[in-house]
């Protein structure tokens, strides 16, 4: 498998370059506040019993995020172990993205 940790200037050019279906792993709450646009939500907590619903991307890249990083690792450790083989994680999460300026939809 491939995985990489990369920061919010990275993951931008990530997503211009490469096209990555984009996964939030926050709480649906954080999401309505504001997440990356055109991310698809799905909580950590739920990711394995929704591993389905990503089961079309499992040789695609993901790119996944959360408020810091913390749950995003999580998720890329089960999507890994689910044979997942091309996953993105932006290691400061939102919070840097939004540090950035880079845009959020609410």
């Amino acid at each position: 498998p491939y995985y990489r940790a990369v920061d919010a200037k990275k993951a931008v050019q990530i997503l211009k370059d490469q096209k990555p279906i984009l996964l939030d792993v926050r709480t649906p709450r954080e999401f309505k506040r504001g997440h990356i646009p055109d991310a698809k939500l799905i909580p950590v907590q739920e990711l394995q019993n929704r591993l389905g619903e990503l089961a079309a991307y499992k040789h695609s890249d993901i790119l996944i995020y959360c408020a810091t990083g913390n749950r995003s690792t999580v998720a890329s450790k089960i999507l890994i172990d689910n044979g997942f083989k091309r996953i993105i994680n932006m290691r400061y999460g939102i919070a840097q993205w939004s540090r950035n300026k880079y845009p959020v939809a609410k």
